[in-house]
């Protein structure tokens, strides 16, 4: 499916069952490196406690896939922004003159522990029709407008539904768990070849969803 530039109705891969998850969709392209990392390195970057999984949005069905950060990886997160945040302010200010007001040797831990914290959060779950994102979710297969774009440093998936949910998220949140991402491909692909939802131009080309035929590529 990474080759197809359009994509007829009739060769949909099947829904998966709400209950069941059965079939499972088609593994999902992965954006740029996210799949660079082994099975086995994934696991020990997130938490495996099914205790710890989340319920499913009220009324929908059963949670199939789900993916938050093990403390180990948000510290190591944290970590990497405490060695390179006091070397950005650096190269922007082009001075070391900060370093002198020790209010700024306050800010950056704070920064660090509000990027662990932001890692520790994020709690993406899916189900055979829906994908939660913290307290929002939506409906795969009746999303009707899809984004995808560049905030920051990271790319980020908009996406809302037929009821007017909608899920903010990062790409690679998504991506950091294959079969999650496998369900929520499979609902983006339905809406937009078969709900004819709208589409930015990112979401073709970086997340290589192909178009309805008769569309302009």
């Amino acid at each position: 499916m990474r080759s197809r530039i359009f994509l007829d109705e009739s060769e949909l891969p099947p829904k998966p069952d709400p209950e069941t998850g059965e079939p499972r969709p088609p593994r999902a392209p992965i954006y740029r490196g996210f799949d660079e990392k082994s099975e086995e390195q994934l696991r020990r970057e997130r938490v495996t406690d099914p205790a710890k999984a989340p319920a499913p949005p009220e009324g929908q069905g059963p949670l199939l896939a789900w993916y938050r950060a093990s403390r180990k990886e948000a510290l190591k997160t944290a970590a990497w922004g405490l060695l390179i945040l006091p070397v950005l302010v650096t190269m922007t200010r082009l001075s070391l003159d900060w370093a002198q007001f020790w209010q700024a040797w306050i800010f950056v831990p704070l920064t660090m522990l509000a990027v662990y914290s932001t890692q520790r959060t994020v709690v993406v779950s899916a189900g055979a029709e829906w994908l939660k994102h913290g307290k929002s979710w939506v409906r795969l297969y009746e999303l009707t407008d899809i984004d995808a774009k560049h905030r920051g440093n990271d790319m980020h998936v908009d996406l809302t539904d037929d009821a007017g949910r909608t899920v903010k998220c990062k790409l690679i949140d998504l991506q950091k768990d294959q079969h999650l991402w496998d369900l929520v491909y499979n609902g983006i692909l339905h809406s937009v070849i078969a709900g004819g939802a709208t589409t930015t131009g990112m979401v073709h080309s970086a997340l290589e969803v192909p178009r309805r035929p008769g569309s302009v590529p």
